[in-house]
């Protein structure tokens, strides 16, 4: 089946950027609760095994085993705007508070699926406990399995929309749109999402976010039947290079290090995003002031770019900076 929708002026320009802490969440759960390995980044179950202790953790893991078929819509709600605490908390907020309507219809497309639900999980549905069990459940997996992994996963995510926002700056949505999976299309107005059987048009969304996914990889994941929960998945770029990127490591990061110095070819490559100078002096280990010795040289060769925003000063990669690391590794890092 090929999901269309066709979008329009105004439509396009609903069209927004965001991690999904709850999607990244429930794939971890299905992936443990079912015996499988993350196909890149391995076993990834010790702390998501303690957390199937709780009745409510082991109720939403029977409500996530049909992935990568299906995942009740209603689980993994769009990401709303702000930072990614803020958004987790905003999504568990709106699993405990989806409607039951909402719920049922998700619950009849998981069976039409051939996702076999418990008896459990139709009572909690009929009395109405469910959504606020899930959400439970939600708040206490992230908090056994995910809180200690989600700093490396983060800046993952983080990378990767840096990085498609720069693609958007450059070439517009339609260039981003095309990039995101070889079974996603976009003609200039319409989205397809499949590659064969017949197309089932769907209304414009009132607003699509696009989130990438580490531990969804390699999956396209969308969710399109509710115009107000519309979501698209996709893979996120380079996901075995959590945390740092090509480094100072084999003979391509020795050249950079002769070119610039250690230390100073370390920070280069860490301004995938903009820092600040006691985050980078944090990240690095080297005092302040060697930091900003550093920075100040960067600044002055062009490869990095300096901006104060309200009382901070944070440096980034100029594009300059990019060319030079795809000179290097072949790839802006």
């Amino acid at each position: 089946m090929v999901i269309a929708i066709d979008f329009d002026a105004a439509s396009l320009s609903r069209i927004r950027l965001a991690m999904s802490p709850a999607f990244e969440a429930t794939v971890l759960l299905s992936l443990s609760s079912s015996g499988w390995v993350h196909p890149v980044l391995g076993d990834l179950s010790d702390g998501a095994r303690q957390a199937m202790r709780y009745p409510d953790v082991r109720l939403l893991a029977e409500l996530v085993s049909g992935y990568p078929l299906y995942l009740p819509d209603f689980l993994t709600p769009k990401p709303t705007q702000g930072r990614p605490a803020e958004i987790l908390r905003n999504q568990i907020d709106a699993v405990a508070e989806t409607p039951h309507d909402i719920v049922t219809e998700n619950l009849a497309y998981a069976a039409l699926s051939g996702i076999q639900l418990s008896p459990a999980i139709r009572h909690a549905a009929d009395d109405g406990t469910l959504t606020h069990r899930a959400a439970n459940g939600l708040t206490q997996f992230w908090r056994s399995a995910l809180v200690a992994r989600w700093p490396e996963l983060r800046q993952v995510l983080e990378r990767d929309l840096n990085n498609r926002a720069r693609m958007l700056a450059d070439g517009g949505i339609a260039r981003v749109l095309r990039t995101l999976h070889s079974r996603l299309r976009f003609d200039g107005s319409t989205l397809r999402i499949g590659t064969t059987g017949d197309e089932m048009p769907q209304p414009a969304a009132e607003e699509l976010v696009l989130t990438p996914s580490v531990l969804g990889w390699p999956h396209l994941f969308g969710q399109v039947v509710d115009p107000a929960n519309t979501v698209v998945c996709y893979p996120a770029a380079r996901i075995g290079t959590a945390v740092s990127a090509p480094g100072p490591g084999g003979p391509r990061g020795q050249a950079l290090d002769e070119l610039l110095g250690r230390s100073r070819a370390a920070i280069l490559l860490d301004l995938d995003l903009p820092r600040t100078t006691g985050q980078l002096s944090g990240r690095h280990q080297l005092a302040p002031a060697t930091v900003s010795y550093h920075l100040g040289a960067l600044v002055n060769a062009g490869l990095v770019l300096r901006k104060r925003e309200g009382r901070q000063v944070l440096y980034g990669r100029s594009e300059y900076g990019d060319l030079l690391l795809e000179a290097v590794f072949g790839i802006a890092s």
